[in-house]
């Protein structure tokens, strides 16, 4: 498609705020001129924000455009609520103790989700109250809030839909390993292409917009009504195994948005 990437370690970019120079230096020189610059944010990762905004402030075009962290669960859960997206039962806790305002509401066995979480990593499952509060000590240790969440039947599956600028351009059933309560990030034994109801379609087109994804895969399970309920939304999927079973080239559509982005004056 004649397009060209280039990969940009943000610890190698840094600002010379002198007066009459670009401010924005990559291994001494200034900044490359790139049709677009699209940035991978973590949750704590303050230095790429002040490039991306210094970036947009000289007129370069950068995507997305909100400061919305990839992999911050606790983000991520107040968003969906705030937007009216239907999720498991979620409460987020700074402190052990205060864990036990949930145990008249909440069924065992549930989940505990670390807030820079992400991929199946720093998930631990709950079997009883005091299997709970040790989970609790242990996560109000590291300083910072955590998520404790009801876990949904149907274990060990998902659906998990491609979301690429507001449009499904596919969908999967995942079947976890064995011993696995959801699905991981790939490698899962029973994989297939499936077709979204237009409710479904709805929903995580609402759950990646909630979240300023450009794209994103969402996972959801069908509740017990019947109505989709999110598991995750990864904006950094990986894509082999989405691809594989649907036939999707999942790559180009992501790069026709970008194309979109440099063109549209909107994403500048």
């Amino acid at each position: 498609m004649g397009h060209h990437f280039h990969l940009v370690n943000p610890q190698e970019v840094s600002f010379d705020l002198a007066p009459g120079v670009f401010p924005v230096r990559y291994q001494g020189k200034d900044f490359p001129e790139f049709d677009l610059v699209h940035y991978a944010l973590r949750w704590d990762d303050d230095h790429t924000w002040e490039v991306v905004d210094m970036l947009r402030s000289q007129g370069r075009k950068v995507m997305p455009v909100q400061r919305v962290p990839m992999g911050d669960m606790v983000t991520m859960a107040r968003l969906f609520a705030r937007n009216g997206v239907r999720t498991p039962r979620t409460w987020v806790f700074a402190r052990a103790d205060d864990v036990q305002i949930a145990i008249p509401e909440i069924k065992f066995p549930c989940l505990f989700r670390m807030r820079e979480g992400g991929k199946g990593r720093k998930i631990f499952i709950a079997h009883h109250v005091g299997e709970m509060m040790q989970i609790a000590e242990m996560a109000s240790r590291h300083g910072k809030t955590f998520l404790l969440q009801e876990i949904i039947e149907p274990l060990g599956e998902d659906v998990r839909a491609m979301v690429v600028g507001g449009k499904v351009v596919c969908a999967i059933h995942r079947q976890a390993p064995e011993g696995f309560i959801r699905p991981k990030e790939g490698d899962n034994p029973h994989v297939t292409s499936v077709q979204l109801t237009p409710v479904e379609e709805e929903f995580v087109i609402n759950a990646a917009k909630a979240y300023y994804a450009p794209y994103a895969a969402v996972s959801f399970i069908r509740g017990a009504d019947g109505n989709p309920v999110l598991l995750e939304l990864a904006r950094a999927p990986a894509l082999d195994e989405m691809e594989n079973a649907t036939g999707t080239n999942i790559a180009q559509a992501i790069i026709h948005l970008c194309e979109d982005a440099v063109n549209n004056p909107q994403h500048g």
